[in-house]
């Protein structure tokens, strides 16, 4: 019998035993124990496998002689990130494909450095987004709302270049566009621009009136 096959009955005989504990490799931490669970590099168990007394790397294929990546997963600590496990991809090939899930519970697809629950670093083709916002801006229809005055709008504009409730060019760039915020600003535009449009429907309405009297008063 080779020295695989050999080796493979030997796990099986221990794991079909209660009682019995002993060593299946070269390495004394690398256990099958008397629960039936299996160590690597530790000889503290707390599950089925336990990998390692320390954060580094877990799980790996290929050889570091032909594959350019060989880790799978990945265990560290940082001072940004604290304790974080990584999920990679390993192949022939180098490549960037990370997934990182975080102590705070923020998973960065393609970043290290995960700030939000989810965090990617590229682009994300989805069906649909569905995005929950609070205070939507139908509040502009209230009776009590104070419309700004288009002398103002247009001072505003000349003075920041943008409209007012709406980031400028310098702060997208920056800081991004948080998806929700924006939809209500827009629609607050929308709405305010539709009040706007309706006052100068009237303002035109009641110079027509005038018009046609002062006619009425011509031609009399």
């Amino acid at each position: 019998m080779g020295k695989l096959p050999k080796l493979c009955c030997e796990i099986i005989a221990m794991a079909l035993s209660t009682t019995v504990s002993g060593q299946w490799s070269q390495y004394s931490s690398d256990q099958l124990n008397t629960s039936n669970n299996v160590t690597i590099g530790t000889t503290f168990s707390t599950s089925p496998l336990t990998v390692g007394d320390n954060h580094g790397k877990k799980l790996s294929l290929g050889s570091w002689n032909h594959w350019q990546k060989t880790d799978i997963i990945k265990t560290g600590y940082d001072g940004t990130n604290f304790d974080h496990t990584d999920i990679l991809v390993p192949g022939y090939e180098n490549n960037d494909a990370l997934l990182r899930l975080t102590k705070a519970g923020n998973v960065g697809i393609g970043t290290r450095n995960p700030a939000e629950k989810l965090s990617v670093n590229g682009k994300i083709r989805a069906h649909e987004i569905k995005v929950e916002q609070a205070n939507w801006p139908d509040y502009v229809f209230d009776s009590n709302y104070q419309l700004p005055a288009l002398a103002e709008l247009e001072k505003f504009i000349r003075d920041h270049r943008h409209l007012p409730g709406i980031p400028s060019a310098k702060q997208v760039k920056e800081n991004g566009i948080a998806l929700g915020e924006n939809q209500a600003a827009l629609l607050k535009k929308i709405e305010e621009q539709a009040l706007y449009i309706i006052q100068q429907e009237k303002r035109m309405e009641a110079l027509e009136k005038r018009i046609a009297s002062l006619e009425k008063l011509i031609t009399k």
